[in-house]
């Protein structure tokens, strides 16, 4: 997977922009496009992000982002079929392997003989040392103050990229202008999507505003909620996101 954090990397070299310019115009965070850079794709929380990432940041760098996820999809693909060899192959040594001499009735009887005479021990110890039983009780029954995400990743606290997380299937062309956190993601007053492209993904921290020039040929997923029909075809609709959900524009 290293191979399409290559491209996009060495792209990006070449047009001279840094990952903060992408994170700029993209709104990505920086730990996710350094993540792609170094195609260690495991980093973005699910399937759905990695590609969009994936693809805003071809769009970024000039290049064709379906072409890049066609690719990303074939390694993919051939790791997880090398990976199912790999294990099948293992299973096989493992079923192929020779047996114990050692698997016997009497090794059987031998494991039960002294399995009892250590449960007789700790009975005996159990009813003539009665304190330090306790004290070891009282331990390990004691409350333990424990703060159960202190070492978790952020995105297992939240399970979606940023606080506000939008991604946009396109079913028909649409125009779409986005604004993240008062900084517009694409240039030039918007972009046209056509329904061949693929996923796309926003992300912002405070507020996020949509403008689509077709709502009905597009459909948004906010934090992981579907939106359902957001208007009808050929009219101009506004909708406005925060952390808490989508708000009036």
């Amino acid at each position: 997977m290293k191979e399409i954090g290559d491209i996009l990397r060495k792209e990006r070299e070449k047009k001279g922009l840094t990952l903060k310019d992408v994170q700029e115009v993209t709104k990505i965070r920086l730990r996710y496009l350094e993540a792609i850079d170094e195609g260690d794709f495991e980093v973005i929380p699910g399937e759905v992000y990695r590609k969009g990432f994936i693809a805003n940041y071809a769009n970024v760098v000039g290049l064709d982002a379906q072409a890049i996820l066609e690719k990303y999809h074939d390694l993919k693909t051939a790791l997880e079929e090398q990976a199912r060899q790999e294990q099948l192959l293992l299973e096989q040594e493992e079923n192929t392997a020779p047996k114990s001499y050692l698997n016997n009735d009497w090794i059987k009887g031998v494991y039960l003989g002294v399995a009892g005479a250590l449960a007789m021990v700790l009975l005996i110890s159990f009813f003539l040392i009665p304190s330090l039983h306790k004290s070891k009780t009282d331990v390990a029954t004691k409350p333990v103050e424990i703060n159960e995400l202190q070492d978790l990743p952020d995105y297992t606290r939240n399970s979606f990229p940023a606080p506000i997380t939008v991604t946009a299937e396109f079913k028909q062309r649409v125009w779409v202008e986005v604004i993240a956190d008062g900084e517009p993601i694409f240039m030039r007053n918007g972009r046209t999507f056509e329904p061949s492209e693929p996923v796309q993904v926003w992300t912002a921290q405070q507020e996020m505003e949509i403008k689509m020039g077709n709502p009905a040929g597009v459909e948004l997923t906010f934090n992981g909620q579907k939106l359902g029909n957001l208007g009808p075809a050929g009219v101009v609709k506004t909708v406005k996101f925060r952390p808490s959900g989508m708000v009036a524009p």
